[in-house]
């Protein structure tokens, strides 16, 4: 019997690809679909869409793999344990990573080392940390953006309502295996030839008369691959492992880039942007940020990190670089701001403080009425204390601004059919509790917020921050929060123009690297009026 096991997978599970719900129960499906249907799991944390007892599955370009955590909740990325997964890729236990311990990992050739919570020098540090081998067994780091590794959800999940830890899920690219070094073979040969080339001499071609190949991957296709994931704590010792795995693979291909292109707003709907702009950014990198805005057409958008801008400069910048009639309701002490084409009927820019945790520091938010076409709104752009853990100091913070902003927008009087929209980075990569504290409440029915989706347009994640030089992989971050009592969303995605083919990008008037200008991606919701 296995010591306690961190991660609760059945064993050896047949990977049969997942059946995907009708397009027309998805916001901004139809005649303008959102999500690549290519894929069979979307990165969203939730696992309805697995077959039930499959744990790993593989299409031509991802593996996927779920797995949970016994014991008490912790985001999987700022962990007091390393989580480490390892995968046998080209299916021969006879090369890569060979493992000592424990005896179930005995068959595998681990080709890719994934560790959650990796250690550092002065122990456990927060992020991901990602290894491909050779044959031999040489490990090269690459980065989590090499590996095309996500994660999610980027929170703690909680146990269900039987008391069961919660799923993640998780996406590696089947190219992170192209990147693997040479054998320690190979590379004296590659020396041998560099040195005899250097004296105008022929490469040695090898023992049988044919050129050595030393191309990293190259690997034929193959049938099946394997896993197992590993628990070990702050000083290295091993806790516990899953059960192995496989999976079938279908023959190898890149990721194809997507065609598809933002909805169109409906006549009757209003478009919501949220966007982190990292720093100010579009004051001195415009371009990117006007492309964005021009190719979404928004009618509000709620920013965050414009740090130092007033009204003014806000609607200076949009009529210089996107053209059109704004108003804007900015707090620049606090970054947040409220960028509108509605009348707005009032503003509250006063600061609210979350007394117990951050005396002395305001919520980083700001709050309008807005007229719009279908129904006064009442929208927020927010942006909640970084960093930090499961129930740790800033998730207390978190929990806190969320209890202060909910009792300030609470306290607003209400108008008759009033809708109101809470958009913002929230941060949430601790617990749950910032979001639901947040949303208690403030439906006009006295129910919660609901929470709009964020399917990155043309993939299949949920993700709205990404840097490929952090040592954390791509998360959901940022969220948009809505009155389901009084509307109802027609369309939401989240925009990374990384995924998009040439053609989309051409159509919409963008650039490639347009959402790489911040580390958030810009995310819409649409939505109509009962």
């Amino acid at each position: 019997m296995n010591p306690p096991r961190p991660a609760a997978l059945a064993t050896l599970a047949l990977a049969l690809l997942a059946g995907l719900a009708p397009a027309s129960d998805r916001p901004g499906s139809g005649l303008y679909p959102v999500r690549s249907d290519a894929r069979p799991v979307m990165l969203d944390g939730s696992v309805d869409e697995w077959p039930e007892g499959v744990v790993a599955m593989a299409d031509e370009s991802f593996v996927y793999i779920r797995f949970r955590v016994d014991g008490p909740p912790r985001a999987i990325q700022s962990a007091d344990e390393t989580l480490t997964i390892l995968l046998d890729l080209d299916g021969n236990a006879a090369t890569g990573l060979q493992l000592p311990e424990p005896a179930a990992a005995a068959e595998l050739g681990a080709d890719l080392r994934i560790r959650l919570s990796p250690r550092g020098r002065d122990g456990l540090r927060g992020g991901v940390e990602v290894h491909v081998f050779s044959a031999d067994g040489r490990e090269t780091r690459i980065s989590h953006a090499d590996a095309g590794f996500i994660v999610a959800p980027t929170h703690a999940v909680e146990p269900d309502e039987r008391g069961e830890p919660g799923w993640y899920e998780a996406r590696i690219a089947r190219s992170a295996l192209n990147l693997r070094g040479p054998t320690e073979r190979a590379e004296r040969a590659a020396q041998r030839d560099r040195e005899r080339a250097s004296r105008g001499a022929l490469p040695d071609t090898g023992a049988q008369g044919q050129p050595l190949d030393i191309t990293p991957g190259g690997t034929p296709p193959l049938a099946w691959g394997a896993g197992i994931i590993l628990s070990k704590d702050e000083q290295g010792e091993l806790l516990g492992w899953s059960d192995p795995f496989a999976f079938r693979m279908p023959a190898p291909a890149e990721p194809a880039l997507s065609d598809l292109i933002a909805p169109p707003k409906a006549v009757n709907a209003v478009r919501v942007l949220s966007y982190n702009v990292e720093r100010a950014a579009p004051n001195n990198n415009p371009a990117p940020f006007a492309r964005v805005i021009t190719a979404l057409e928004p009618d509000i958008i709620l920013v965050q990190e414009w740090d130092g801008a007033s009204d003014s400069d806000l609607v200076s910048w949009m009529q210089r670089h996107v053209g059109g009639e704004w108003q804007a309701v900015s707090a620049p002490d606090r970054g947040v701001a409220i960028i509108t084409r509605f009348s707005v009927v009032r503003s509250v820019t006063e600061p609210v403080y979350a007394e117990e945790h951050a005396p002395q520091r305001p919520v980083r938010s700001v709050t309008a009425l807005l007229q719009t076409p279908i129904r006064d709104t009442v929208v927020t752009s927010v942006h909640f204390k970084c960093c930090g853990g499961y129930m740790g100091a800033e998730d207390h913070t978190r929990v806190a601004e969320a209890a202060a902003l909910n009792t300030m927008i609470g306290s607003l009087p209400r108008r008759f059919e009033t809708t109101r929209i809470i958009g913002g980075d929230l941060n949430l990569v601790g617990s749950t509790a910032p979001l639901v504290t947040l949303a208690r409440g403030l439906d006009l029915d006295g129910s919660e917020l609901s929470v709009a989706p964020a399917e990155v347009l043309g993939d299949a994640t949920q993700h709205t921050w990404a840097r490929a030089r952090s040592s954390f992989s791509p998360g959901r971050l940022d969220y948009i929060l809505y009155s389901n009592s009084n509307a109802r969303v027609s369309a939401a995605f989240t925009l990374d123009t990384t995924v998009l083919s040439d053609t989309a990008l051409q159509t919409m008037g963008l650039h490639r690297t347009d959402s790489e200008a911040s580390d958030h991606l810009p995310m819409v919701v649409d939505y109509v009026a009962y």
